[in-house]
């Protein structure tokens, strides 16, 4: 109703997100000189713990950047 064409933002938001995924995967590859399937399993309970310290809520609801940086 306020004018933004939400289909372009949520693309767009989607097209940035897989594109840092990508980028932080090519960091790992390089921090670990190498790559399997699974190597960033042992990264996901830090980032769920930083996440929700940071405010965000696993149940729903909003987060903010700000909250989890």
């Amino acid at each position: 109703m306020s004018g933004v064409k939400v289909d372009r933002v949520v693309i767009t938001a989607y097209v940035i997100s897989g594109f840092l995924a990508a980028l932080a995967g090519l960091v790992l590859i390089a921090y670990t000189n190498g790559s399997e399937a699974r190597i960033g399993d042992n990264y996901l309970m830090p980032v769920l713990a930083v996440v929700v310290m940071g405010g965000t809520s696993l149940a729903g609801g909003q987060g903010n950047l700000m909250g989890t940086l």
